[in-house]
C-alpha cells in the first residue's frame, strides 16, 4: 500500500532535505493544463524526485522512496475589488512508492476532492468548526457524519436547506433512514 503525505513547516529537517533534493537536475515532470473554475485560474506543475539524499538516512532512507514537489500558479479573481490575484504556491510530499508524475497529481487531486466533498459540507452546513462540544468532540463528529451519509444515501444535493426543513419535522427525518 502506498502512503503519501503532505510535509508542514513542524518538520523542519525533512522538509529542508526535500527542498534541497528538489533543486537536483535528476527529475520528472508533468505540468497539468490550465484549469478553470469558478474565480479561479490554475496551473500546476509536478515534479518527483528519486535520487534520494536525507540528513538521517537511517530514519528516512528505508521507507521514503519518491519527494514529490508540487508548484500551483493561481490567478483568483477577487469580486469585491474586479482584479484578478496572482498567487504561486509550492508544496512538498513524500511517498513510500515510486509512480509517474502524473499518478501523484491526480493522488493529490483527489485527495482534495474528498476535503472540499466532506469535511466542507461539515464546516459550513454543520457547523462543526463553530462546535463548543469539549468533551469526548469525537461521538458528536461521528453523529454529523452518519446524518451526512443518510442525506447523501438518499441524494439530497443542499445539505444546509434539508437541515432547515428537517430541523422540526421528526417524521420526515425518519422516512429518509428508512433504506
Amino acid at each position: 500500500m502506498m502512503r503519501l503525505y503532505k510535509l508542514k513547516k513542524n518538520q523542519r529537517t525533512l522538509l529542508k532535505d526535500c527542498k534541497n533534493i528538489a533543486l537536483s537536475k535528476i527529475k520528472k515532470t508533468y505540468e497539468e493544463g490550465i484549469s478553470k473554475e469558478r474565480n479561479r485560474i490554475e496551473n500546476r506543475k509536478v515534479e518527483i524526485f528519486e535520487d534520494l539524499k536525507f540528513t538521517n538516512k537511517n530514519k528516512w532512507s528505508q521507507y521514503i522512496k519518491t519527494v514529490i514537489k508540487i508548484t500551483r500558479d493561481r490567478n483568483v479573481y477577487n469580486t469585491k475589488s474586479k482584479k484578478w490575484i496572482k498567487s504561486k504556491e509550492t508544496s512538498y510530499f513524500i511517498s513510500t512508492k515510486k509512480e509517474k508524475a502524473i499518478f501523484f497529481c491526480k493522488s493529490i487531486r483527489d485527495h482534495w476532492q474528498i476535503e472540499n466533498c466532506n469535511h466542507y459540507v461539515k464546516d459550513v452546513a454543520l457547523l462543526e468548526d463553530d462546535s463548543r462540544i469539549r468533551i469526548k468532540p469525537e461521538i458528536m463528529a461521528k453523529l454529523r457524519s452518519i446524518a451526512l451519509n443518510i442525506m447523501r444515501y438518499n441524494k439530497i444535493k443542499n445539505i444546509k436547506n434539508e437541515l432547515f426543513i428537517n430541523c422540526m419535522n421528526l417524521e420526515r427525518i425518519l422516512k429518509l433512514y428508512k433504506m
